[in-house]
């Protein structure tokens, strides 16, 4: 099983999405799935999240490569039904793409005809565009996948037949998917856009206990700008507000998709890093340190950073990393120690 998220979607969210998202996999027969949901919030990191077999979904295999399918389907020809359910089928690989429209899904919970029309007319008043859940299935049989493109052309707000009742299912779950996502989006801190100290405490827990199973190993950067609160007394919170937004956004764009940033408090910032070595983790480290220093708030100051780091390698036969707080005691010790020797030091403990 692989599940990742995008740079911010929290623990909780996402375990409530992936359950929906097995239960769609049992309800379909498909040996595999993956599941995208694009930004909802600018500069904000996708969701994503996978299970099963991914062998015939090489196009959603990583966050990366969703992203990149998504964007070549949308831009490819339109599909031929158009229904709130596109389809875009691979049968080389019994495979098949849906976009489901998250409004027309949220629809689908209602079966009173006025209703619907209601929404409908109150969202065609309104600017918004519509939200989209891109879910991708693979199957090992095609009579599965000729199921889900009869669905894709059934009136999904009234059904009576087989394929009416799938159709409603994808939708159903669609909504429900999307509304994770979007709690996880609400979770936010508002000031950095990403998600904040209890959720990272969830996250890790959930990243060691994988590490542990999988024999992976699993890095902790810890990032602090050196002198920062220097910035609230000269210029004033907000500029320290505006500060944090600015190196959280500069973070989001030096690191990996499936590197997890979060705001663990003040101006100090986590990073998870799954699968990564001593070696990777310190090599990402030293780039961070120099990449993040310089100019910010229009050039009124110049921070360094301090970076404290741990990795936690099960087949290290380091027994007294026993959980994942031992993990964070040792990259925030690590970030003390940068620190006392001056600022602008990447070190690693354990």
């Amino acid at each position: 099983m692989s599940i990742t998220v995008g740079n911010s979607s929290p623990g909780q969210s996402t375990s409530s999405a992936l359950r929906y998202l097995k239960t769609l996999m049992a309800e379909t027969s498909a040996t595999g799935a993956a599941v995208l949901i694009e930004d909802q919030v600018a500069g904000a990191g996708p969701m994503w999240l996978s299970h099963g077999s991914l062998d015939r979904l090489p196009a959603f295999s990583s966050p990366d490569a969703a992203l990149a399918a998504v964007k070549s389907l949308s831009a490819g020809a339109e599909p031929a039904n158009a229904g709130p359910i596109n389809y875009f089928s691979d049968s080389n690989a019994l495979s098949c793409t849906l976009c489901v429209s998250a409004s027309s899904a949220e629809n689908a919970r209602h079966a009173e005809a006025e209703r619907v029309e209601r929404r409908a007319s109150a969202r065609r008043k309104s600017a918004k565009p519509e939200q989209q859940v891109w879910i991708a299935l693979s199957f090992d049989s095609a009579e599965a996948q000729d199921a889900l493109q009869r669905a894709s052309e059934a009136d999904a707000h009234q059904p009576c037949d087989a394929d009416g009742w799938l159709a409603r299912s994808l939708l159903l779950h669609a909504a429900i998917l999307w509304d994770s996502s979007h709690y996880g989006q609400l979770l936010r801190d508002p000031t950095s856009r990403l998600p904040g100290r209890a959720e990272f405490q969830s996250q890790l827990n959930d990243a060691f206990q994988r590490a542990a199973r999988s024999g992976e190993p699993l890095g902790l950067l810890l990032l602090n700008p050196d002198g920062f609160g220097a910035i609230n007394e000269r210029l004033g919170r907000e500029q320290g507000d505006r500060a944090v937004a600015e190196i959280a956004q500069l973070l989001r764009g030096s690191l990996r998709t499936d590197e997890q940033i979060f705001r663990y408090g003040g101006a100090v910032f986590a990073v998870l890093m799954p699968a990564s070595s001593a070696d990777a983790v310190a090599t990402v480290a030293g780039k961070l340190r120099e990449s993040m220093s310089g100019a910010y708030l229009d050039g009124a100051v110049r921070l360094t950073f301090s970076i404290g780091a741990a990795v936690y390698a099960s087949d290290s036969g380091d027994d007294a990393c026993l959980d994942e707080l031992v993990l964070l005691r040792r990259a925030d010790h690590a970030l003390n120690l940068a620190k006392r020797a001056g600022g602008a030091v990447a070190n690693r403990e354990g």
